[in-house]
């Protein structure tokens, strides 16, 4: 059983602690990180979890969940942001998972190699992937987002809140990776809001797989490296999702860079992601269509995010300290 220190922080991660039972059944303990991913509904293969609080679910299987059983959460609100998260997903891994926006395009990035089928992701597919499979597309989402030796899926080393939000210099590992946590599940969020419930899920498989598809490192901190994502992402999707990717790429290509050039302590990202979850929480199909409202939130919150200098003291960049 892997136990956690409470913390205090982001978010969509989630972390399943999978325990085995006496008699013909297994119960799975679900404790999601801090309790702030609330509200989720988590399930494998049919089965529903129930939540029991503050963030913690149990599931009861017949069996052990296999590695490499894929596990979704759906409907979860990030107590830190506020932010209707989207439709997540990891896969056991030393009898426990971690799902967070990362673990989300690694096992759809999986599964669309290993299905090799346009379109075809977690929601209305695979039920579990394989280890080769698995460890591929790992690497690709690891080397593709400049991530280092972080390693997602895996129970014992995931968790990077504690240490992001204890690193005031925004340069280590644990706060990159939750920076980029916050931005992906932001471009998600994004996507799957553009393309509506029907083709959601056909949008998100697309542009995971046009991530692992890069040969270089993709750059969240320009908006053309967003856009040549997204680019890709479109000639793997059927016309009807590929319309909707390009529409939700004019709010992406503007609001992803926004969030990963905060600077310093997570907080300022953390404040970012919640302006654009103000508005994708009750944002559809026809709100992303909407380029003036795109353009004046895009204002906004760069307005936010830029330093407010005594006359005199602006330096490019930024203030004088």
């Amino acid at each position: 059983m892997y136990l956690f220190n409470k913390q205090t922080g982001f978010t969509a991660a989630l972390l399943l602690i999978l325990t085995a039972c006496g008699g013909s059944s297994s119960l799975t303990s679900v404790d999601v990180f801090d309790g702030a991913a609330i509200g989720c509904t988590v399930s494998s293969d049919g089965t529903t979890a129930t939540e029991v609080g503050d963030g913690a679910y149990t599931i009861a299987t017949v069996f052990v969940l296999d590695t490499g059983t894929v596990v979704t959460a759906t409907g979860c609100t990030d107590s830190d942001t506020q932010s209707l998260l989207p439709i997540m997903s990891g896969v056991v891994q030393s009898g426990a998972v971690v799902i967070s926006p990362i673990t989300t395009l690694i096992v759809e990035a999986a599964i669309a190699n290993e299905v090799a089928a346009k379109g075809v992701g977690l929601r209305t597919g695979a039920k579990s992937i394989s280890a080769t499979a698995l460890q591929a597309a790992i690497a690709r989402i690891v080397a593709n987002f400049g991530l280092g030796d972080y390693q997602p899926t895996d129970p014992a080393t995931a968790n990077y809140v504690a240490a992001a939000k204890a690193d005031k210099t925004g340069t280590s590992t644990a706060a990159i990776a939750m920076r980029v946590s916050l931005a992906i599940s932001t471009l998600l969020k994004s996507v799957e809001v553009s393309a509506g419930p029907v083709n959601a899920s056909a949008a998100v498989a697309a542009v995971a797989q046009a991530i692992v598809n890069s040969l270089s490192v993709v750059d969240l901190s320009q908006s053309s490296g967003v856009e040549a994502v997204m680019t890709e992402a479109q000639t793997l999707a059927a016309p009807t999702v590929a319309t909707a990717i390009q529409t939700a790429t004019n709010a992406v290509a503007k609001l992803v860079p926004l969030i990963i050039n905060t600077t310093g302590d997570i907080t300022a990202a953390i404040n970012v992601t919640t302006m654009i979850a103000d508005f994708l929480n009750t944002a559809d199909e026809t709100t992303m269509t909407n380029d003036s409202t795109i353009s004046d939130l895009v204002t906004t919150v760069a307005a936010a995010t830029t330093p407010s200098c005594a006359l005199g003291t602006s330096t490019l960049g930024g203030c004088k300290l």
